[in-house]
């Protein structure tokens, strides 16, 4: 397995990590095969049961990601283009660094029990318990504006399990996810050209995904509420084929010999995630996309600067 030659996100600052991707985005891109130059799978010959077990597989071998992003924020509180660094581990942890005009705009960290954010422009810490699905900030009135304005629209439910495809575990599976994300149970099929997976979530909520019949891409996702409102849509697009380091059997728990071929996973490059509930679309394009390379836990640990005061919301 490849590991970094020092633990990056550690010993060492975020920054200092962000450094050593940029100088690495050129071997980076060694690992990405250009998506115009390749045909896209065909697995029309799986009947619904194979389709099903294919995208669950293909989604649980990916134990952690790291790329490029550029991000474009759509709401009437709070508005912008940013770009930055992103490390998942999905479903359950995602960091994103962001800057704006090349100046840093903050640092955030999610996990299933808490999100954490530093707001570098004032130096503000800020931390919010996630104890329920989707505990969203309200603003401060129509005055509120900042990291304020920018957590109010934030929903790190919805962030988290986007950027894992919405591939949720099952009830009884070992898991760090809140039970409401659990898939109590689940139907699949193939709708016309379309390959369908609808589930209902241990909250309530109705998790429907459409796949493309034929490459098994995901290309739009919805998830309602019992009462039957629309709470999120995801769409995908613009997927590329992605090498993983081999072997990987180290970090997926099973281990493989040291000749076992790398596998090569698709990744969609790009991500447009609507919350209805809030009336904010998220537009997310990836880059430098690189997998399973052995992020270490503390890359998903966000403290705060000495002498910085911590927010609690």
């Amino acid at each position: 397995m490849r590991r970094f030659a020092t633990d990056p996100l550690g010993s060492k600052s975020f920054g200092a990590w962000l450094a050593l991707r940029v100088a690495r985005a050129a071997l980076l891109v060694a690992l990405v095969v250009p998506g115009a130059c390749r045909a896209t799978p065909d697995h029309s010959q799986l009947d619904a049961a194979a389709a099903r077990a294919f995208v669950r597989e293909q989604s649980l071998a990916v134990k952690q990601l790291s790329a490029s992003v550029s991000m474009a924020i759509e709401t009437e509180g709070f508005d912008g283009s940013l770009s930055g660094a992103l490390l998942v581990e999905p479903p359950a942890r995602l960091r994103l660094r962001a800057s704006k005009f090349v100046q840093d705009l903050f640092d955030l960290v999610v996990t299933p029990d808490e999100l954490d954010l530093f707001w570098f422009p004032d130096r503000q810490f800020f931390r919010r318990r996630l104890l329920s699905t989707s505990q969203r900030l309200e603003a401060n009135g129509p005055e509120a504006h900042g990291p304020e304005a920018f957590l109010a629209r934030l929903d790190p439910r919805a962030m988290r399990l986007a950027l894992a495809g919405f591939e949720l575990p099952l009830a009884g599976e070992p898991s760090s996810l809140p039970a409401c994300d659990r898939v109590m149970e689940e139907t699949f099929a193939r709708e016309g050209g379309d390959f369908v997976i609808r589930a209902r979530l241990a909250g309530g909520d109705l998790l429907v995904r459409h796949f493309d019949g034929v490459s098994l891409f995901l290309e739009t996702v919805t998830l309602e509420a019992p009462d039957g409102a629309t709470l999120l849509r995801a769409k995908y697009d613009d997927y590329s084929p992605i090498t993983e380091p081999a072997p990987a059997g180290e970090l997926a728990g099973d281990p493989q010999p040291a000749d076992s071929p790398a596998r090569e996973l698709w990744f969609a490059g790009e991500m447009v995630l609507e919350d209805l509930a809030l009336g904010v679309t998220f537009d997310l394009e990836l880059d430098d996309v690189a997998v399973n390379e052995g992020i270490p836990p503390s890359a998903f640990t966000l403290a705060p600067p000495p002498g910085c005061e911590v927010r609690e919301l």
